[in-house]
C-alpha cells in the first residue's frame, strides 16, 4: 500500500551488516546475496520478501513490493498469539506494543521449554549470567544509577523475565535487560558471541532462535502451516523487525 509504513522506517535506518544478516537468516531468504546490493536495493528486496512471504500467490502477482501494509501484517501475527488488537488503523505505537508483546511471548515460550527439556536450575543460570551482563553494563555507564536501582529492585523481587513483562520492554534499561536476556538465551543454546561483544544483540539472537535450526517455536509452526501465508517467516519478520525498532530507538545511548 504505502511508502514510508513502519516496515519500510525500520528498513530504511538498518546500518549494520549484521542486522541484515539476521533479517535474512529468519527470512530464510537464500537466493539474496546481500553483497551484490546497496542499502536501497536491500531495503527494496526486503519490502518485498517480507510482505510477499504474508501474502499469496495469486495476490502476489498484483502487488508491488510496498503491499500490503504492515499494518495488516502484524494484525494478522497478534491474531495468531491472541494479542488483542486496537480497532481500525493502527498507529505506530500499537505496532510497537504488539512487536513488545511477541519479544515477550518469545521469551516465555524459550524458558518453558528449557526448563521442560534441561530443568529449572538451567533457566536460572540463564538469568544469572544475564544479571550479571546487566550489572557489567550499569558499571560500564551505559545507564544511569536511577534506571539501574528502578530495575534492579524489581529483578530481585520477581526474576529477570518477570521484570520484563512488568516493564513491557518501555525504557533503555529495560531493553537493555531484554536484550542481556536474549544473549544468554542464546549463548546456552550455543551461539558463539563472546561476552565481550555482546552490544544489542537481540536481532542476532533471534536469528538463531527462529532461523534454520528453528528452535524456540519448533512444532508451534505446524499450527500455523495452513494457507497461503509463510507463517514461519511472516511472524519471524515482525519479531526481528520490533528488536530493530528497538535498537534504532536508542541507538543514540548505544553508541
Amino acid at each position: 500500500m504505502s511508502k514510508n509504513d513502519e516496515l519500510d522506517v525500520v528498513l530504511q535506518k538498518i546500518t549494520d551488516r549484521e542486522d541484515w544478516e539476521s533479517l535474512k537468516e529468519v527470512c530464510k531468504y537464500e537466493a539474496l546475496d546481500i553483497d551484490d546490493l546497496t542499502k536501497q536495493g536491500l531495503v527494496k528486496a526486503f519490502n518485498k520478501e517480507i510482505r510477499r512471504n504474508y501474502g499469496n500467490t495469486l495476490k502476489n502477482i498484483f502487488r508491488d513490493e510496498y503491499s500490503p501494509d504492515y499494518s495488516d501484517i502484524v494484525k494478522a501475527v497478534a491474531a495468531k498469539f491472541k494479542i488483542t488488537v486496537p480497532k481500525g488503523t493502527l498507529s505506530e505505537y500499537d505496532i510497537r506494543c504488539i512487536e513488545e508483546q511477541l519479544l515477550i511471548v518469545i521469551l516465555e515460550t524459550t524458558k518453558e521449554k528449557i526448563i521442560k527439556e534441561k530443568g529449572y536450575a538451567a533457566w536460572e543460570d540463564i538469568e544469572k549470567e544475564a544479571s550479571d551482563s546487566f550489572e557489567a553494563i550499569y558499571k560500564d555507564g551505559k545507564i544511569s544509577l536511577d534506571e539501574y536501582e528502578e530495575i534492579k529492585g524489581k529483578i530481585i523481587s520477581g526474576g529477570m523475565l518477570a521484570t520484563i513483562i512488568a516493564g513491557k520492554l518501555s525504557g533503555f534499561a529495560i531493553y537493555m535487560l531484554t536484550n542481556q536476556l536474549f544473549f544468554a538465551v542464546s549463548r546456552y543454546l550455543g551461539l558463539g558471541i563472546g561476552v565481550a561483544v555482546a552490544g544489542p544483540v537481540i536481532g542476532k539472537s533471534l536469528a538463531f532462535l527462529l532461523g534454520p535450526a528453528g528452535w524456540v517455536l519448533t512444532g508451534l509452526w505446524v499450527l500455523y502451516g495452513l494457507g497461503g501465508t509463510n507463517w514461519e517467516k511472516t511472524i519471524g519478520a515482525v519479531l526481528i523487525i520490533g528488536a530493530f525498532r528497538k535498537k534504532q530507538e536508542f541507538v543514540s545511548r548505544l553508541k
